[in-house]
């Protein structure tokens, strides 16, 4: 099953930007953040069925979460580096690294905070609240859960990115010679 994560990322990934670059072209920059918006909501329901399902098809499951849900990496970095002036945009991609690795990589951390947190709120609950189920609903929290996190916040960006990109438009914006492309 290690392959999943693989070939599911790689391709994720790729047609991710593909699509990405194709729309970009006919909506605008905010465009990009509709991919991944839909992508991270159609992979949600996929990676809680993971949790959900018994073996084999918890594993099943994981095949559209990583067809969908790995889209928005390629993704992300293409518009850091459309939107960062190009005098800080190193540091501004080795900023969201940092983030999505040190601080994303760790998060599963708070897997048995959260299972305990949820253990003790259930302590006076008639039958007691198995450890199983805490457990199962910390991952939900943790896992399919930053799906619709992360895809609520990208609707609020989108919008933001399209008004901007509105006020471009209406203004004198003259862009500058590296932000052309040639």
């Amino acid at each position: 099953m290690s392959w999943i994560p693989i070939v599911g990322g790689i391709f994720s990934v790729t047609v991710g930007g593909l699509l990405s670059d194709v729309i970009v072209k006919r909506l605008g920059l905010y465009s990009r953040v509709i991919v991944i918006i839909i992508s991270l909501t159609l992979a949600a329901p996929f990676a809680a069925g993971t949790l959900f399902f018994l073996p084999p098809y918890a594993y099943l499951c994981q095949i559209p979460t990583y067809l969908f849900g790995e889209m928005w990496i390629g993704i992300t970095i293409a518009v850091l580096v459309e939107l960062v002036p190009s005098d800080i945009r190193t540091t501004g991609i080795a900023v969201y690294l940092f983030i999505i690795t040190n601080i994303g990589g760790n998060i599963q951390l708070l897997v048995p905070v959260i299972k305990n947190h949820i253990k003790e709120m259930h302590k006076h609950d008639i039958p007691k609240y198995p450890d199983v189920n805490a457990l199962r609903t910390a991952l939900y929290i943790l896992y399919p859960g930053p799906y619709l996190y992360a895809a609520f916040i990208f609707v609020f960006v989108m919008f933001l990115m399209r008004r901007d990109q509105r006020k471009a438009e209406q203004s004198n914006y003259v862009p500058m010679k590296d932000s052309v492309n040639n």
